[in-house]
């Protein structure tokens, strides 16, 4: 354990990738399936990569690689068609279940040696392996390999 005088103490943390839009650590897009989550998710992603403003924000002007997870049937032909200027920041893992804590690992480590700095999880249902993500629970299992990641990645 480590103790840091509070006068010392340095935020590391920008807080907003997009200014009050995305945050740096996670954001979860809810809703009912076709109601435009993935499709929020890929403008939200361009305007990281692109620096392009969204909404008339513009984004904080790190460099951006992303791991897209995709849980549902052509998940990668989706990503292809609809951001195909965009393919040279975009990483395919291959899926895994929130369970094997290996793989995990292994992605977090890949992600640090590529300074891959960007996760989306599409969707959290199938990644969660039949978890009720209503139950408190069960949805904490399916995100402690996230904090996990997180925590390992920064």
């Amino acid at each position: 354990m480590e103790l840091t005088l509070a006068a010392d103490w340095e935020d590391n943390s920008e807080e907003w990738l997009i200014p009050q839009l995305l945050c740096d650590s996670i954001t979860l897009l809810s809703g009912e399936p076709k109601s435009g989550k993935t499709a929020l998710a890929f403008h939200l992603i361009r305007s990281l990569i692109t620096k392009e403003p969204i909404l008339n924000v513009i984004p904080t002007p790190k460099k951006i690689s992303v791991v897209w997870m995709g849980f549902d049937s052509r998940w990668q032909r989706e990503i292809k068609e609809r951001v195909p200027d965009l393919l040279d920041h975009i990483y395919f893992p291959s899926p895994k279940v929130y369970s094997e804590s290996e793989e995990w690992d292994a992605l977090a480590n890949l992600m640090i040696e590529r300074k891959i700095n960007y996760l989306v999880v599409d969707h959290l249902y199938l990644f969660s392996d039949g978890a009720d993500l209503d139950r408190q629970n069960q949805a904490q299992a399916v995100f402690a390999p996230l904090m996990k990641l997180i925590k390992k990645t920064g």
